[in-house]
């Protein structure tokens, strides 16, 4: 053999190599920091190239994700050929439905991310999920290993995992698991099952319900556009009669306990001392001072925090779902909800922010128009930190709305954004009602506030929350060395400890933990209110401070300006300028003639609109929570 010829043949293979080498590395299955760290004797010798020409014959594994060894004792083909593992596994194995480490009925390999590798062992050992007739049945998976497929896929494109498990069935019938970006099928074997769910509709039923409705959609023009088995040939009404897991002994605690006089169910997630709860609590108040205490009810559905149950009247009955199980699952607490309603029959139901009672209305809403009138309160729109709209007008506003009779809102600003973000037909306008929170703890601020002696003292008091925007308030208080910030509230730790820090360094800063009311503040002592908040509907806090007669730097956001303008008080549109509110704070701490006109503009507008006479004949307009709106 010439040397021409061997010449040729190495530099053949050291391109074979490369090709390997490239695509050993650019494999998702192939971790060259986690095999450099892991393998530290390899010395600079790149790791895709160690793993190709040493690794795999020492039985190294190249990510979390491969077991050499496994492969190789499972695969004794490819063990015989001598070709290297993860090769074999990318060009071949994949398509093949082979899997690149053990899975059931064995032992994940060291490190393997444990939720993705008992997922796998889920799937491997339920007969929901049919590996083969999942690729015969979706062409572009060919190629590709049909359980990962499904898992990280699949599921949540709604693909059919088998004849017997339909995912786009499943959660068109639990949006809870829907809105949580669950994998359905997944969700069924860990939880669905054990709740007593059903896993959707086969394809034979979709079978029947379809032939059904093309047999009969001749005889009725409308059945097309209008039946819900048209509109959702995936859902199935399910046996609900009987409820299942938790529910059974808890409902049968509850049910002991229920007078059928009920007529009024009022829904909470909970009773905190915040603005929606001093809503939940006036309405409450209204409905109590028209009907009595024994024909209304508040059940908080959610959580189990009472903090604010001494804001209700006396004598008010008060149910909570977790001094019955405080382990109930949201599935379990909506099924509670329905049952209470569904048992009591109650004249009319309102919810305010509960998400349990949210989920009803959505998924059984059809059932429930036929049985109550319902009624709900949205506040403004609820931001992640990240930006993402995540409150009940972004997930359930436009789903509920048809079986809604009418929804209370305490903004004209956050009316007109639902119109134009949703398009709301002429015939639904009618249902978004203003409702203006009253001021809650009156007070007479007609009198001249007295002079305050020493430096100025700001008020700043709510959640430590993303909402109320405490980075804004930090960035704020070394600006102002000569006034004291007195800050009252409680919430996210990171943002009490910022506090905390900061108040080391700034004398001027003093912290006082969380109050009940803020009849509790000694309100005569602060020069200015400070409200810093992010996003907002209208704060109750606004409304009773401004009642008190403290002149208000506010943020301009949600219905604050419905409140708050130039002529009554300090309106800060550049919302993040941390300028802007000193410069305003050092206006309205002053004593002059502009402030004290700013105040009496301000009390003046809330004795026109929000006395609590005018809050009760507003709830009263038909129709109302508070009137029965339909013949028995």
């Amino acid at each position: 053999m010439g040397f021409s010829t061997v010449l040729k043949r190495v530099l053949r293979r050291l391109v074979w190599e490369r090709r390997e080498i490239r695509t050993i590395a650019g494999s998702r299955y192939f971790d060259g920091t986690w095999y450099a760290a892991k393998y530290s004797d390899i010395g600079s010798m790149p790791p895709a190239m160690h793993y190709l020409r040493h690794g795999a014959q020492e039985g190294r594994d190249p990510s979390r994700d491969f077991s050499t060894s496994w492969y190789l004792e499972t695969n004794v083909d490819v063990k015989d050929s001598g070709t290297n593992p993860l090769l074999h596994f990318i060009n071949h194995g994949l398509r093949e439905g082979r899997l690149p480490f053990p899975i059931a009925g064995g032992q994940i390999i060291e490190e393997k991310p444990s939720s993705l590798g008992e997922d796998l062992e889920l799937l491997v050992s339920s007969e929901l999920f049919d590996p083969i007739w999942y690729v015969n049945n979706y062409p572009d998976v060919k190629g590709h290993n049909p359980y990962l497929h499904f898992l990280e896929n699949g599921g949540n494109e709604r693909r059919e995992a088998s004849l017997s498990f339909n995912s786009a069935s499943y959660l068109s019938m639990y949006p809870d698991v829907d809105v949580r970006y669950i994998n359905p099928l997944i969700h069924y074997l860990r939880f669905g099952k054990d709740e007593g769910r059903t896993p959707g509709l086969s394809n034979a039923k979709k079978w029947a319900i379809d032939q059904t409705i093309n047999d009969v959609q001749d005889l009725d023009p409308e059945f097309e556009a209008c039946h819900p088995l048209y509109l959702d040939r995936r859902r199935l009404p399910t046996n609900v009669s009987m409820p299942r897991g938790q529910v059974p002994q808890v409902w049968s605690e509850i049910f002991q306990n229920l007078h059928d006089d009920m007529k009024y169910l009022v829904f909470v997630p909970w009773l905190i001392r915040g603005g929606a709860d001093l809503a939940a609590v006036n309405l409450v108040k209204v409905a109590i001072e028209k009907h009595g205490t024994s024909q209304v009810l508040l059940v908080l559905t959610d959580y189990d925090r009472t903090d604010a149950l001494d804001w209700l009247p006396a004598g008010t009955q008060v149910l909570v779902l977790s001094d019955f199980d405080i382990g109930l699952g949201m599935s379990d607490r909506q099924r509670i909800v329905e049952l209470l309603i569904f048992t009591l029959l109650p004249i009319s139901v309102l919810n305010i922010n509960s998400g349990a009672c949210w989920n009803v209305i959505r998924s059984r809403g059809i059932a429930l128009r036929s049985m109550t009138d319902i009624y709900a309160c949205l506040f403004c729109r609820d931001y992640a930190a990240d930006g993402r709209g995540v409150g009940y007008s972004d997930t359930h506003f436009r789903a509920c709305l048809p079986y809604l009779t009418k929804i209370y809102l305490d903004t004209s600003s956050f009316i007109d954004y639902l119109k134009i973000r949703y398009g709301i037909p002429p015939d639904n306008m009618g249902k978004l009602q203003l409702l203006r929170q009253p001021v809650s703890f009156p007070r007479n601020a007609s009198n001249p506030r007295p002079e305050l002696e020493g430096p100025a003292r700001v008020l700043w008091a709510g959640r430590f929350c993303h909402q109320k925007n405490t980075e804004l308030l930090t960035r704020i208080i070394p600006l102002l060395p000569d006034v004291i910030f007195e800050v009252y509230g409680s919430g996210d730790e990171d943002r009490r400890v910022a506090l905390e820090e900061l108040a080391a360094s700034n004398a001027n800063l003093k912290l006082h933990g969380s109050f009940k009311t803020i009849s509790e503040l000694p309100l005569d002592s602060f020069s200015v209110f400070l409200f810093t908040s992010r996003f907002e509907g209208m704060p109750t806090i606004l409304i009773d401070l401004a009642a008190a007669g403290l002149p208000i730097v506010a943020s301009s956001v949600g219905g604050v300006p419905e409140l708050i303008d130039d002529d009554s008080g300090w309106l800060i549109t550049d919302t993040d300028n941390e300028i802007a509110y000193a410069d305003a704070i050092k206006d309205a701490i002053g004593s002059g003639a502009h402030v004290r006109g700013k105040i009496d503009r301000m009390v003046s507008k809330l004795c026109n609109e929000r006395s609590w006479q005018a809050f009760s004949e507003a709830a009263a307009i038909a129709p109302s929570f508070l009137i029965e709106g339909r013949k028995e």
